[in-house]
């Protein structure tokens, strides 16, 4: 079912390295970089872990702190509207497109 490729989607998709452990999955990636549950994160914390889909390592929330807090509020932007993306690929829009400049 859809569900069920979505949960393992989730729970087996690679979400980078801490403390020199590859992280796989969203529940792992909660518990590594937040300490927490996936449940009890915030939603900007959530959109961090999401961040990590595109790029694990480019936007590694440990390593790469900046990046992933710039890629995790350029996702904020399309799910408030504030960006459209251009086409599917359009992951990696610049500054001036999020911002209506």
């Amino acid at each position: 079912s859809k569900r069920e490729q979505f949960e393992v989607f989730i729970n087996s998709s690679y979400m980078g390295e801490f403390q020199g452990e590859k992280i796989y999955g969203f529940f792992e990636a909660a518990k590594a970089y937040f300490n927490k549950n996936i449940s009890e994160i915030s939603d900007d914390e959530y959109l961090s872990l999401i961040a990590l889909l595109t790029g694990p390592d480019l936007y590694n929330i440990s390593s790469e702190r900046i990046k992933n807090t710039e890629r995790a509020f350029k996702i904020k932007s399309v799910l408030s509207g504030k960006h459209t993306p251009k086409n599917l690929m359009d992951v990696y829009y610049n500054r001036t497109d999020y911002l209506g400049r």
